[in-house]
Order: structure tokens, then sequence, then C-alpha cells
């Protein structure tokens, strides 16, 4: 996996962070927050162009996708759990 790509989705953290500060803290979550995590994600989406949902449009073949493409995600929304549970 690039590294422009684990970086992009390590960028997410931030916006788990907002999820689950509203889910666990009840924090403000309103409209804007609700839009702009949209957007993030679908940049995100776009940037990193997963094969799940690209199937292979325009797919690099020096690049493979294994366990650690989806790793990224997991330990992201890990450290955005850590860091909530931490304020």
């Amino acid at each position: 996996m690039p590294l422009g790509d684990v970086r992009t989705i390590h960028t997410t953290q931030l916006v788990f962070v907002n999820i689950l500060a509203w889910f666990f803290l009840k924090e403000k979550f309103g409209l804007a927050e609700a839009q702009t995590t949209i957007v993030v994600m679908l940049g995100v989406v776009m940037i990193t162009k997963p094969p799940t949902i690209f199937d292979d449009m325009g797919a690099d073949d020096s690049i493979t996708y294994d366990s650690t493409y989806y790793t990224v995600a997991g330990i992201s929304l890990a450290g955005a759990f850590c860091q909530v549970s931490l304020e």
C-alpha cells in the first residue's frame, strides 16, 4: 500500500473522534459536522480507490492490497476510540 494512501486513511482519525465523541460523550454533532464527515470520507474513498469498490478501474498492478490495507482503517478507529476515552 502506498504511503500516501496510509497517511490519507490515518487522517480520518479525526472524523472517528468526532463520531465517537458524539456517541459516548454526547458532544454536539450537527448538520455541519455530518456534512463534513461525508465529504471527508468520500474524499478518502476517491484518493485511495479501494479495490472492493472500484474493481480494477485504473488499478496499478504494482500495488498489492493485503490485510495491511484494511488494518490501517482499524488502527485509526482504535486510535480515535482511545483519544475519546481520554477526554
